[in-house]
């Protein structure tokens, strides 16, 4: 009697630490891998395919960007690296200009409520409040 009790007793803390290792370890299951500016994937805070953004390396022509920053030729023109340079009558506020094609030390002056920084950048010589007037 004593044995048979004795098998009773090593087959019940058998089945329970079988149950206890099924709940409590578990494998482990990576998550996704994070994103990298090599993975041939557009993700994180990319502009295109690792390229872009505060960290990866600028990316090539005609590849999408949010900011010159974002081109290896500087030129981001309607969110595609583009090799043409920026000029005071391209419809983009872009270089040193303070509003759309004016202001800035190589534009025109911006006309009254465009953007300025200082008051040569305004048609009136006058900046109020980073505003021509």
């Amino acid at each position: 009697m004593k044995k048979r009790a004795y098998l009773y007793l090593l087959a019940s803390v058998a089945v329970t630490t079988l149950v206890l290792l099924n709940v409590f370890c578990t494998p482990f299951v990576p998550g996704p891998n994070p994103p990298t500016c090599s993975d041939g994937v557009k993700n994180g805070h990319e502009t295109d395919k690792d390229c872009g953004g505060p960290d990866c390396p600028p990316c090539a022509l005609n590849q999408a960007c949010a900011s010159d920053g974002d081109c290896a030729t500087g030129h981001c023109i309607n969110n595609v690296c583009q090799n043409q340079p920026m000029t005071c009558s391209d419809g983009i506020k872009n270089g040193a200009e303070t509003d759309i094609d004016c202001g800035g030390p190589t534009c025109n002056p911006c006309a009254s409520t465009q953007h300025c920084l200082v008051n040569s950048d305004c048609a009136s010589n006058v900046c109020t409040g980073g505003v021509c007037q």
